[in-house]
Formats: C-alpha cells, structure tokens, sequence
C-alpha cells in the first residue's frame, strides 16, 4: 500500500501509467489507484505484487526514482507492506 501527495492528479497519473511495464517485469499483479475524496492529490495505490523481494526490487530501479520525482509526489512516500489476513464477504 503507497500513500502520498502529489502537485497535480493526471500529471502524477500519466508518470504513474508510463511505469506500466517496468511494475509488470518486476512482479506486479495489478491493484489499485484510489484517491481521497476531500483532496484528489492525496494518493493510495493498492497493489499485489509477486513478493516482497521483487516489490522492494521495484521501488530501487532508476525508472521508479526519475518517475516519483518528474510525477511531482509532495514529501516523503508511505510504503507499507501487508498480507492478507481476512476477506470480509460483505
């Protein structure tokens, strides 16, 4: 699970789909991107990945680095590693 800020949604949006391919090579499984209600700049993005080490991977190549700064992600980026624990039916 991400969580940050970014400047502007669909610049942010755009750098975020431009890394499409490199997320799919190192693991991803696909998620999603949700946004605050209140503040659309305020970003979550839900992802499954095929493990932690290939998700880790991913956040130190250089295409992942140059996108969060050119996509104009505001302070520190939350990254939270979780497992599923429960799948409430409703």
């Amino acid at each position: 699970l991400l969580h940050h800020k970014v400047a502007d949604y669909h610049k942010w949006k755009a750098a975020f789909d431009a890394t499409e391919s490199t997320r799919r090579e190192c693991g991803s499984k696909g998620g999603y991107v949700l946004r605050n209600i209140d503040d659309p700049n305020d970003i979550w993005v839900l992802l499954h990945w095929e493990d932690e080490a290939s998700l880790r991977t991913f956040f130190q190549t250089i295409e992942m680095q140059k996108s969060l700064r050119d996509a104009g992600v505001q302070g520190d980026l939350e990254v939270h590693y979780l497992e599923a624990a429960a799948k409430p039916s409703v």
